[in-house]
């Protein structure tokens, strides 16, 4: 900003120089005492515009550099610095892109400007117009030569950079994906005898189960089957009770009947006697 501010002063000087050669008459002594004036302010403006030129790139190229991460250690001037200067480490490739788009368009609006300024119907002022011209080209051209330098050395350390560091992660997602497979396997080596076992498990107490199961069936086969022989048995018992009970009965009635017919018999006899 200071570097503009007192080129701006330089061209105002200069644009009162050529209003003093508009207003004095051709060919007089004080007109050429200013046309010499012009000239050596224009020079010296031109002069000092290239260098607040350079020292803009040169900042640039440092802000650069700051991002790209050079491999120099930083002292403690380095980053007091750093500090005043308002350098920033977390600038992304797109703010730096930004920022030398900025530098151009301002650059640019900025050297359109110093033609404007400078009258040229003045036949006088003929050679300190190819002066500037010249030094405009030259000072284009060197700006152009230093944004080449930036953009191919600088910038291309920072994408170098940039590739090392999606290099180094896919090397750190390889490892990851080898320690999560190793992983893998420790915890398969771990569980399958651990399943084993537990299967084993399971089965005897399937056959258990099963064994348990058959054997109630079988003692609940038994216990059925001991059932219907006592019944059976029970039954033939109370039968043949029965059947002796009625046997005896029948004996007693025939003894009762045989008695009674006695009994009649011996009556009649007496009777009859």
């Amino acid at each position: 900003m200071e570097a503009k501010r007192s080129l701006m002063l330089i061209l105002l000087v200069a644009a009162d120089g050529l209003r003093a050669i508009n207003v004095c008459p051709p060919g007089g002594d004080q007109c050429s005492v200013n046309t010499e004036f012009l000239k050596t302010e224009i020079e010296k403006a031109t002069e000092e515009y290239k260098l607040a030129l350079e020292q803009k790139v040169n900042e640039i190229a440092k802000i650069l550099r700051h991002i790209a991460g050079d491999a120099h250690p930083k002292t403690d001037s380095d980053s007091e610095k750093e500090q005043v200067e308002g350098l920033r480490s977390e600038c992304s490739v797109a703010e730096i892109s930004n920022k030398l788009s900025a530098f151009e368009n301002e650059l640019s609006s900025a050297l359109k400007e110093l033609p404007n300024r400078i009258s040229k119907f003045d036949s006088k002022f003929e050679l300190t117009m190819k002066k500037f011209e010249q030094d405009k080209a030259s000072t284009i051209n060197f700006l152009d030569t230093r944004l080449t330098e930036i953009k191919s050395s600088i910038l291309g350390d920072v994408y170098a950079k940039l590739t090392d560091m999606i290099q180094v992660n896919e090397r750190l997602s390889i490892a990851q994906d080898q320690r999560i497979d190793g992983l893998e396997t420790k915890i398969t080596s771990k569980l399958e005898p651990l399943v084993i076992d537990i299967e084993r498990k399971l089965s005897v107490f399937s056959e258990k189960v099963e064994k348990m199961e058959e054997k109630k069936l079988l003692a609940r086969d038994i216990q059925k089957h001991s059932f219907e022989e006592m019944f059976h048995s029970l039954n033939s018992s109370v039968m043949f009770e029965m059947n002796q009970r009625f046997t005896r009965a029948d004996e007693k009635l025939t003894e009762l009947d045989k008695h009674r017919e006695d009994t009649i018999e011996n009556l009649n006899k007496t009777i009859t006697v």
